[in-house]
């Protein structure tokens, strides 16, 4: 039996889309580090002792003249939290706080652990030359930053270590006049903070339970990362 030129194209174009059609999806799936092993080697955000930052501190706001600077220092602790990071291991990072909160924030962060909510980075505010900007744009949880709130009405709980802010490109600062930072990325849904994500929702009942109050509860403006106590 012969075929015709056509005929054999068409075979052979039929051929090749049934083989198509049978070749498995190579695509990776998402990892969903919600649910992902995790793996046991520890990584080091920093590893500051409490005298090393107290110094930078110090010489830092003494240059800026930032008046009843040396008393709120004082009150003010260095806490080592580990936490699970956006890599899937295991961090250990460094808040610097009030002393008042610190075995508050233990029991929350280990909370956080257990939930295995992920964690860019903590690291202190001198590790982004005290610029609260820079800071959230690269994704840093931090705690103590002796600084006005954002609109500049009024001391930031942060200026007394009682106040922190938790992975700032999925949970940004929102107000009518600017959203905070300006890098901030509503497709990264990974460490959101909202009643609409399993987890975070989570986070937000963690935080309640000792006493904290959520930024994103705000009725003028949203701070999706803050918590305050």
């Amino acid at each position: 039996m012969r075929f015709s030129f056509h005929t054999i194209t068409r075979l052979l174009l039929l051929g090749f889309v049934f083989h198509a059609c049978q070749e498995p999806d190579r695509t990776p799936a998402p990892v969903d580090i919600k649910s992902s092993p995790i793996q046991n080697d520890t990584l080091y955000d920093s590893t500051f002792t409490w005298n090393d930052l107290k110094t930078v501190f110090a010489q830092h706001y003494t240059n800026q003249n930032r008046v009843g600077f040396e008393k709120i220092l004082e009150e003010q602790a260095l806490l080592n939290v580990v936490y699970i990071g956006y890599d899937q291991k295991i961090h250990k990072g460094q808040l610097v706080c009030n002393q008042s909160v610190v075995d508050e924030l233990k029991n929350i962060f280990a909370e956080l652990y257990q939930l295995k909510f992920p964690i860019n980075s903590i690291r202190p505010i001198s590790e982004f030359d005290f610029d609260d900007n820079r800071s959230m744009e690269l994704n840093n949880t931090t705690c103590f930053d002796y600084r006005l709130k954002i609109r500049k009405n009024g001391w930031s709980q942060h200026a007394l270590g009682t106040a922190i802010d938790i992975n700032p490109l999925q949970n940004p600062f929102v107000h009518h006049q600017q959203t905070l930072p300006e890098n901030h990325n509503p497709e990264l849904k990974t460490g959101t903070i909202s009643f609409n994500d399993s987890i975070g929702k989570k986070v937000i009942a963690v935080f309640k339970a000792h006493g904290w109050k959520w930024g994103g509860n705000w009725a003028n403006s949203k701070d999706y990362m803050h918590f305050e106590k």
